[in-house]
């Protein structure tokens, strides 16, 4: 018989499995140019399982100590209340850090829920996209209580909650080495492009290269899809959840997507509107003839599809 977390379990609001609860919103944190490790929003990304430590910035002896209610401990669950909606990671062991404003801490009531099943729940798609529909411009204004206790948690017995809680995080462990890996290549690809390419003269192209606009290459498509005038179909969608999370589309029916939607194909790729800070280009897959992109994305469309 097959079970269905979604469906065959009670569900229990976010406010009752929390023993403990840090809202930083809104509260400007000094910083100092050396001292306690500050993990701001900028250091915690749906790709990454904890908070990225490149990124901190730091804390005089003086505000740490000022700023102890916002010190999280081990197992603890950060979200950000700010840009990019749903971006959550877990404190690891040790922990020297505080955190800055537009970021919320969450500890789960251990004798209540699995503080790794929560966290596995709350970066799965159903609570992203919950999370995501209900974001409002570059603010998330959801996490008070209200919105707390509308999240849903469904409830298994202890055993399958510790199951499915230690298999997310050491396939988290796993996903963490894999990006640092990707990573590098990227880098190595990156050098090697910028040694061949951008630093060559442009006389030393060779004869039959050319340099161009990228108007001249490719034009802006708005073509758009209004799945409340189409039958429901299947659609393969690229989001900014979805490209944050793993870089890959989900597939869902139309139904359930309220907005319009641009149409893509293979000879487009796409670059995000929000937070230009955060490098967003994707070349979608098209694994589907129904692939649909967010609003959020300019669709790029090459001229000739030999240069895609």
């Amino acid at each position: 018989m097959r079970f269905n977390l979604w469906e065959d379990c009670n569900r229990v609001p976010l406010t009752e499995l929390l023993s403990f609860v840090v809202d930083n919103r809104g509260k400007t944190v000094p910083t100092a140019p050396s001292g306690h490790k500050l993990i701001a929003t900028n250091c915690v990304t749906n790709n990454a399982l904890f908070p990225v430590y490149e990124k901190i910035r730091y804390l005089s002896e003086e505000t740490y100590q000022t700023w102890f209610r916002a010190h999280p401990i081990p197992g603890d669950i950060l979200f950000v209340n700010k840009g990019t909606p749903g971006r959550v990671c877990l404190v690891p062991d040790p922990v020297d850090f505080c955190i800055a404003q537009d970021m919320i801490a969450l500890r789960a009531d251990e004798s209540k829920i699995y503080p790794k099943y929560l966290f596995a729940v709350l970066r799965s798609r159903e609570i992203q996209q919950q999370i995501y529909n209900t974001n409002v411009g570059d603010v998330i204004p959801h996490f008070k209580k209200q919105f707390l206790d509308q999240l849903l948690i469904p409830i298994p017995e202890r055993s399958i909650q510790e199951s499915i809680g230690d298999l997310y995080y050491v396939l988290s462990l796993k996903a963490e080495r894999n990006k640092k890996i990707n990573d590098n290549l990227e880098q190595q690809a990156q050098a090697i492009y910028h040694e061949r390419f951008e630093t060559v003269s442009p006389n030393d192209l060779p004869s039959d290269w050319r340099i161009v606009t990228l108007g001249e290459v490719a034009t802006i498509s708005n073509k758009s899809f209004n799945p409340l005038k189409e039958p429901e179909i299947l659609l393969e969608h690229y989001s900014i959840p979805a490209f944050d999370e793993a870089r890959f589309p989900v597939f869902e029916l139309s139904t359930s997507i309220k907005s319009n939607k641009f149409i893509i194909d293979a000879s487009c790729f796409m670059i995000s509107k929000l937070n230009p800070t955060t490098k967003r280009v994707w070349k979608p897959y098209c694994l589907t003839g129904n692939a649909v992109c967010s609003t959020e994305f300019i669709v790029y469309k090459a001229k000739d599809k030999t240069i895609t």
